[in-house]
């Protein structure tokens, strides 16, 4: 297991609440409703083509493939366009984050955003079956042993006791746009069934309902990046140079948020 290194890369507190806060206001993915919307203009403008087609209608034969090729057209601009304005948006917050200093513990008198919150990471890219989670400094505070091809896995402490044990019930093959996130997992800490992970079907943006048995049951919700109990946010998963961080409250972590943060690089 991994000592912490004195260059160890750490997210600063600027960083950390660009990505918490500022990015997912200044991004728009694309939703569902959108996709929905384009597929009816794509439809209507088909039809309109094939009755020209097939009857000679003057109108229909005339501009139907005029109306559909516009339709294609400005489709695919109109996607690219808003994924081009969402990475500039993200790289320009993310640029004027990174030339800001670290001010962690520089104002002690100011309240701290993310007081009550746990911060956990992983690097991005990771060959073999073993996976550290570290905390910002580089400490490692899990280890995550992948077996049988990822359709199961241990999430072990530092000490070498196994704490849960995560089975896949379902593979990865979805319409949602989002992957990595996971279809059906089964929780169990010592034998005992402790939560459980179910992605919804959907067209878009993945949505993954968590239900946690342990301390009383409780139920989340994982969207667009970040966890809810009901309509509170509870905390986010972003990506930001080399790793993938889980910014959470404390309160929130339990095994079903916990394994989900893990599944996603499993």
């Amino acid at each position: 297991m991994s000592e912490p290194d004195a260059h160890e890369e750490r997210l600063s507190e600027y960083e950390r609440a660009v990505c918490y806060s500022t990015i997912p206001r200044l991004t728009h993915p694309v939703t569902f409703g959108l996709i929905v919307a384009y597929g009816f203009v794509l439809l209507a403008t088909f039809l309109l083509m094939a009755h020209g087609l097939n009857t000679e209608h003057a109108f229909s034969e005339r501009w139907g493939p005029i109306a559909f090729g516009v339709a294609v057209v400005a489709g695919l601009v109109g996607f690219m366009a808003r994924a081009i304005v969402n990475q500039v948006h993200e790289r320009s917050a993310l640029t004027e984050a990174e030339t800001m200093p670290n001010v962690e513990s520089s104002f002690d008198d100011l309240p701290d955003p993310f007081e009550g919150h746990v911060l956990l990471r992983y690097p991005r890219r990771h060959a073999g079956d073993t996976l550290e989670i570290t905390d910002n400094r580089g400490r490692t505070v899990y280890v995550v042993m992948r077996q049988h091809g990822g359709l199961r896995w241990e999430l072990i402490e530092p000490s070498g006791e196994t704490l849960l044990t995560v089975e896949s019930l379902r593979g990865e093959h979805s319409f949602a746009f989002n992957v990595g996130v996971p279809r059906h997992l089964l929780v169990r800490r010592a034998d005992k069934q402790t939560a459980e992970l179910k992605r919804r079907f959907s067209f878009g943006a993945s949505v993954v309902d968590i239900s946690c048995t342990q301390n009383g049951a409780q139920d989340y919700v994982f969207r667009a990046g970040g966890f809810y109990r009901g309509n509170e946010l509870l905390g986010r998963i972003y990506f930001i140079r080399n790793y993938a961080y889980l910014d959470l409250r404390r309160t929130a972590l339990n095994d079903g948020t916990l394994v989900l943060f893990t599944s996603m690089m499993m």
